[in-house]
């Protein structure tokens, strides 16, 4: 069962044994490394907790330096919905993406000169980068303890900026986007920074600032300092006794890989070295890297001795690249796309490699013996995680938080939003309206902070009557202007199904913003009404909100659920700099609507000018598009990709079963053999991917082995199994299936019984069809249509027309395929009248314009009752162009009944449609030898040799 991951916002305290600390080394472009492990790390949680998980719901701190304060940013900073902005396998898509522009690469002289008189890179993108991502988002808004150090270059002393000391001191609470650009200001490399916050009495504080590395390049120990972060209570219980024990610590440090292996120095050398050698030399700072290494192995020195000292090795995992790295990937700005990928590699090496610590009497990093790799140590460490977080919840509901507020003789209004708050954050939805309506008995008036929590449980638990009671709450409290309050209230609506109300609120709002906007028009679109969302952006721009990047996805989300995807399109091209949800939402959207093409020439073109790189969705829909299309070379491409760009087991998991289908439809059967070996999870999709695709190639042997071979490993099927695999039956083994069917209870699911009435009818049994049919208690539009295709597989074109006329006096009606299946009925029994008048009565009582299979089924009626000049005058009429279907089967019937004349009209069409298909001419020069004009006969195949083709070779399955 999955858990609810759901936040408020408000950092939480701890409930369980443990204090949970992650921590991430900087080092610029060697992020990467950490990326790849956190997203690892990620999948095991979401294996263990569902697919929801994130990173900072096991963490009570994540602390971060440089790059590492970024990723700490990214995975802590709230979305709209009180979620992480980014998933830990986002963070090594956005290196590689935008890497490139941060540190541009230049080799020129001038270029170089010139660092040694100001910083390497202006920053102007790095900065407007973190802006435009995080926004006006503070500390206190991240939904764990961040820590995030930096260095006064003024001053001449480190700031630590901390969600806890920005709860006390509002001065440090800045904005999280200068925190980011501060702590990433590495000296040489990019200018320091500057910026001004306010204490709560209106007093400026300004913060000269550079890279947190000067102070912290590890900020392990900064972590774990007894800040009160994860404990209840003030700041007197700094001191608590619990949060000084270590042992109660578990602490995953990530480094960012070393080049000491290189050895790039020595004192001979450095003897010689005045301020510029110190500075930079050949392509690296000597100082820099002397103060970034010694701290951070400094750190780790410390961390090993405490958790050694107290026999707790196991709580401390320090994953550290601390051996091989050299050349280009030892660099922190060597951006290009090749040293990035090789950083990916790496990463991925590293989590095979043996967990390993610092050797406390040489100080070098060494394996462990017996402890495993660190990818085995990761997996230990999520399931410690999980275990801790579900142990939490069970305490919640009677915790020290609740045991703190039931201390209180009267509570006000403010301890009350806070159990409120903390209850929502927690998934506890029906505990907080419980809460809410206690809080109300005991005469406590509700404020604006209060409501928007209750609104948010009410919208998780789909209580529409009783936000409705607290709606009318928020009225007689005055509170039905305020913002936040309303923007929650179009929310709870819109999750509620109550698309109108939610409209209500936002129509009556005395003032919005754009996150008002979005939830009306996210609301509309999760609720169906995808035209309203569309016009309520144009309102949007008029009203002179401009769309942010959560409108923009909304309404192309909206488009492409529509089939508009060209629409969809055109605001995907308006989009300065799209994300990967833009990317996902078209190439998903295309994906959906059957353009293929479309769909896998956006993904290259995306692909080509990096405007976003894909995440396991935009390549799973990429490769359902090469499957359909046969694009065999290209999955290929995103197959590799796939396993280079994000955790391997992540991505088979994810994009698997396209791939394997993507494989077989290709016939490539040991490599899709390969890939299903290598899936880590064989559950019912899985299968059900690898017996769909062998009967897409009609190998219908292998279908039921791997049906057999599921049966045999326990997994349990379901409605989409039998439905898939009955096509591949003959009539001995679908009998096997059909008791199958009886005794496992799948006699009330419809789908089967359609692929049973199919399976049954092209066996030749139409009586058992027919049997199955009749005794089905309710029936879809495919029963219909399959009963009377069976019918007209069997020439029993008058059945086929009464169960038609039964159809319509059914609560189904009919569609173009019923009417296909009925005309096809009548050409395969000679019943042409019949088969004229139905195609008439399409149009004029149903309201049906025929399409090309029509034209062609009736065109095949006339062929076959020896009425070709008859067939040949309806295509003449035809208001569309003739397909090679129609002449195919006007010139088929030509050969039977030795009409030469209409023979040589329609034969000459096929040569224009497809001059390739050597079936064509060789059926023609025979009309002609038939009919004794051998001289033709003997020119069309001359014709055929000259174009090269030979017939294929017949052959029997016998």
């Amino acid at each position: 069962m999955e858990e609810s991951f759901v936040s408020d916002g408000t950092n939480p305290p701890s409930y369980g044994e443990r204090i949970t600390v992650l921590s991430m080394d900087g080092g610029g472009i060697r992020g990467i490394l950490p990326g790849t492990i956190l997203s690892f790390l990620e999948s095991k949680l979401q294996e263990l907790d569902g697919a929801d998980a994130r990173i900072a719901d096991y963490f009570d701190v994540i602390a971060g330096t440089s790059t590492g304060g970024l990723i700490a940013s990214m995975l802590t900073a709230p979305d709209e919905n009180q979620r992480p902005l980014f998933m830990a396998r986002d963070i090594v898509p956005f290196y590689l993406q935008h890497c490139p522009r941060i540190f541009p690469q230049s080799h020129s002289t001038v270029t170089r000169l010139q660092t040694l008189t100001g910083p390497k890179y202006n920053g102007k993108y790095l900065r407007s980068l973190i802006r435009r991502m995080l926004g006006a988002r503070r500390l206190h808004e991240t939904l764990t303890r961040v820590v995030i150090p930096t260095f006064d270059i003024k001053l001449l002393q480190p700031t630590i900026f901390s969600s806890f000391v920005a709860e006390m001191d509002s001065s440090k609470d800045a904005l999280l986007s200068d925190i980011c650009i501060s702590t990433s200001s590495a000296p040489t490399y990019l200018p320091a920074y500057n910026f001004r916050t306010h204490d709560s009495d209106g007093n400026e504080r300004e913060f000269h600032l550079v890279d947190g590395g000067v102070a912290a390049n590890n900020p392990a120990l900064l972590a774990m300092k007894p800040t009160g972060a994860v404990f209840p209570g003030g700041p007197e219980e700094h001191l608590a006794s619990k949060a000084l024990q270590h042992e109660n610590y578990v602490v995953i440090s990530l480094g960012t890989g070393t080049s000491k292996i290189e050895k790039k120095y020595n004192a001979k050398r450095a003897a010689r070295w005045g301020i510029l050698g110190w500075l930079y030399k050949e392509g690296h700072s000597p100082l820099v890297d002397a103060f970034t290494f010694a701290s951070g192995d400094m750190v780790d020195l410390h961390m090993s001795l405490i958790f050694r000292s107290i026999r707790c090795e196991h709580n401390y995992l320090r994953i550290q690249q601390d051996d091989t790295l050299s050349g280009d990937t030892s660099s922190t700005d060597k951006a290009t796309r090749k040293n990035m990928e090789a950083l990916v590699k790496i990463g991925k090496e590293l989590l095979q490699k043996p967990v390993s610590r610092m050797n406390l009497d040489n100080g070098i990093f060494e394996p462990v013996e017996n402890a495993g790799t660190n990818e085995e140590a990761l997996t230990r460490f999520a399931k410690l995680l999980s275990d801790e977080r579900r142990l939490r919840r069970q305490r919640i509901k009677n915790s020290s938080a609740q045991a703190l507020f039931d201390k209180l003789s009267q509570p006000n209004v403010f301890a009350w939003t806070a159990i409120l708050g903390f209850y929502s954050r927690n998934g506890l939805s029906d505990e907080c309206v419980r809460t809410y309506s206690e809080m109300k008995l005991k005469g406590v008036l509700p404020d604006k902070y209060v409501f928007p929590k209750v609104f948010r449980a009410c919208g998780q638990l789909l209580w529409l009557e009783v936000g409705i009671q607290v709606h009318k709450d928020v009225v007689i409290c005055g509170c039905e202007f305020d913002l936040q309050v309303c923007n929650s209230l179009i929310d709870m609506y819109s999750k509620s199904g109550d698309v109108g109300s939610g409209r209500r609120v936002f129509d009556e709002m005395v003032e919005r913003d754009v996150l008002s906007w979005n939830s009306m028009i996210s609301g509309y679109v999760c609720n169906g009404f995808l035209e309203f969302s569309v016009e309520l952006l144009a309102s949007m721009r008029i009203r002179g909100f401009e769309p942010d990047m959560v409108t923009w996805n909304t309404v192309m989300d909206a488009y492409c659920r529509m089939g508009l995807c060209d629409e969809a399109w055109e605001i995907f091209e308006q989009i300065k700099e799209p994300n990967i949800i833009s990317l996902t939402t078209l190439v998903s959207g295309y994906s959906r609507i059957g353009n293929h093409e479309k769909s896998l020439g956006i993904f290259r073109e995306m692909m080509s000018r990096r405007v976003a790189f894909p995440d396991l969705d935009s390549l799973s829909s990429v490769l359902v598009s090469c499957r359909h299309l046969g694009a065999l070379v290209c999955g290929q491409e995103i197959h590799g990709y796939g396993i280079r760009s994000v955790d391997s087991s992540s991505f088979y998991k994810s994009a698997g079963a396209a791939l394997l289908t993507m494989y077989v439809k290709c016939k490539r059967i040991q490599d899709a053999l390969n890939v299903f070996e290598l899936m880590d999870r064989f559950d019912v999709v899985t299968w059900n991917a690898m017996i769909l695709g062998f009967v897409d190639l009609e190998m219908g042997h292998l279908a039921l082995e791997c049906f057999s071979k599921m049966q045999r490993s326990g997994i349990m099927n379901n409605q989409i199994t039998i439905s898939t695999v009955l096509p591949a039956c003959d009539l001995k083994s679908g009998k096997q299936v059909h008791a199958y069917i009886t005794k496992n209870s799948f006699s009330s699911v419809i789908p089967v019984w359609n692929a049973l009435i199919h399976m049954y009818s092209k066996c030749g049994c139409i009586g058992t069809a027919y049997s199955i049919f009749s005794n089905m208690i309710s029936r879809d539009l495919v029963s219909w249509n399959t009963m009377i295709g069976g019918f007209g597989m069997h020439g029993l074109g008058q059945f086929a027309l009464q169960l038609l006329r039964d159809m319509s006096h059914s609560d189904v009606c009919p569609n173009s395929v019923t009417f296909t299946s009925a005309l096809s009925a009548c050409s395969h029994s000679g019943l042409v009248d019949e088969g004229m008048e139905l195609f008439h009565t399409m149009t004029r009582d149903f309201g049906f314009t025929p399409g090309m299979e029509h034209f062609s089924c009736v065109v095949d009626l006339l062929a076959r009752a020896d009425r070709l000049e008859d067939a040949v005058g309806f295509i003449e009429k035809m208001p569309l162009k003739p397909s090679k279907h129609i002449w195919s089967a006007l010139l088929a019937a030509c050969r039977a009944q030795q009409n030469v004349s209409v023979a040589k009209l329609a034969a000459e069409q096929l040569f224009q449609l497809e001059p390739e298909h050597a079936g064509n001419y060789v059926t023609l020069s025979n009309i002609y030898a038939r009919a004794g004009r051998w001289d033709d006969a003997v020119a069309v195949r001359k014709l055929m040799e000259d174009r090269g083709l030979v017939k294929p070779s017949g052959y029997s399955w016998i």
